[in-house]
């Protein structure tokens, strides 16, 4: 299992919000979508057809999630099989 997160805050940044750890949205649907400060969060599983793929998004506000992705790679093709 990998789990992507957004790359946090350089030093010399200041971060927007904290580490999500509760989150309000949650989904595994493919393209399910959240509303969040006029900003939109969706969970755009790509190049998902053709391989075993889950893909679930969290999130605790626009700026605040992260995704737990799980592929197959028996194909041993190399491709991308899920890009959240």
């Amino acid at each position: 299992m990998v789990k992507a997160q957004r790359p946090q805050p350089s030093p010399t940044s200041t971060p927007t919000s904290a580490v999500c750890t509760n989150p309000v949205f949650a989904t595994s649907r493919v393209n399910a979508t959240w509303n969040d400060a006029g900003y939109i969060v969706r969970n755009n599983i790509w190049n998902a057809k053709r391989y075993k793929v889950s893909q679930s998004l969290y999130a605790c506000a626009f700026d605040n999630w992260f995704v737990v992705a799980t592929a197959d790679k028996r194909s041993g093709d190399g491709a991308v099989k899920t890009y959240p």
